[in-house]
């Protein structure tokens, strides 16, 4: 079975899992506590004790020169995404796998653009759940283009990054960015938390689950319109808010020049001023 099929049916199960304590809710009260949306996660959080296997262990490192473009793509596993002073690109893919079914692990440059991928499509059911994954993208501090990736089972982190694009997908995992700068970020998981903290709002910003709470954290001072929305769930905001419902919540704050956009089907919203 291809690993996109595979995390669709994982991502099916979860949410009808958790639809049967959605009925349990009042009908006329479409609130749900942070309890019940964490637990939505809790194949990604919680610990596991892998099967011994073979050992991955790859590593990478490609010149920047003339790049505009970073794409990443990993069927399965976390990715961290760190900023360094360095002047080349350090991609390193580790961990273990049960059986004897290595991941196919690919790193190449291409005119602008620099293309990073491992795939475990190939392996069965039982080795994809006992595997345990990590793809460690190593940049340069002075890269300031556009950077792309995609994970189908796994966690996203990044940090202390300042690009010109953003836009970072896991269909079943979390994600956290921290410190990030950047003309637009885009942020979206089937089924996670996401969990963003800058110190600088420079242009704008989508965060979009469809089952998990959504967290973001901006300094006192950013100029943003917001356009934030639930279908289950709170919305809690720091900020002043002009038209603000249960479910909804639309405003200008400061001079409104960056858009930031919310939205989550099942879970709480969260915008802290800092």
């Amino acid at each position: 079975m291809k690993m996109k099929k595979l995390v669709l049916i994982l991502v099916g199960i979860i949410l009808i899992s958790f639809g049967v304590g959605f009925l349990s809710l009042n009908l006329n009260n479409r609130h749900l506590s942070t309890s019940s949306i964490d637990s939505i996660n809790l194949f990604i959080n919680k610990n596991q004790k892998y099967s011994e296997g073979p050992n991955v262990n790859e590593e990478k490192i490609i010149k920047m020169e003339g790049i505009d473009n970073i794409d990443i793509e990993s069927h399965l596993g976390n990715l961290n995404i760190i900023s360094e002073d360095r002047k080349d690109i350090k991609i390193h893919y580790h961990g273990n796998v049960s059986e004897n079914k290595m991941p196919i692990f690919k790193a190449n440059k291409k005119g602008k653009r620099i293309m990073i991928s491992a795939d475990t499509s190939k392996n069965n059911f039982n080795n994809i759940k006992n595997s345990n994954l990590t793809l460690d993208i190593y940049i340069p501090k002075n890269y300031k283009n556009n950077m792309k990736g995609i994970i189908y089972a796994g966690n996203i982190i990044a940090s202390d990054l300042e690009l010109d694009s953003l836009n970072l997908t896991s269909y079943a995992g979390n994600i956290s960015l921290d410190n990030i700068l950047a003309s637009n970020i885009k942020t979206s998981t089937n089924a996670g938390n996401i969990k963003i903290d800058l110190d600088k709002l420079n242009g704008n910003l989508f965060a979009n689950t469809s089952a998990g709470n959504i967290k973001l954290a901006l300094p006192e001072n950013s100029n943003f319109s917001l356009d934030a929305s639930v279908s289950v769930g709170n919305i809690k905001s720091d900020f002043p808010i002009d038209d603000k419902d249960e479910y909804n919540t639309k405003g200008t704050i400061g001079n409104g020049e960056n858009k930031v956009k919310l939205k989550t089907s099942a879970g709480n919203l969260s915008i802290k001023s800092k």
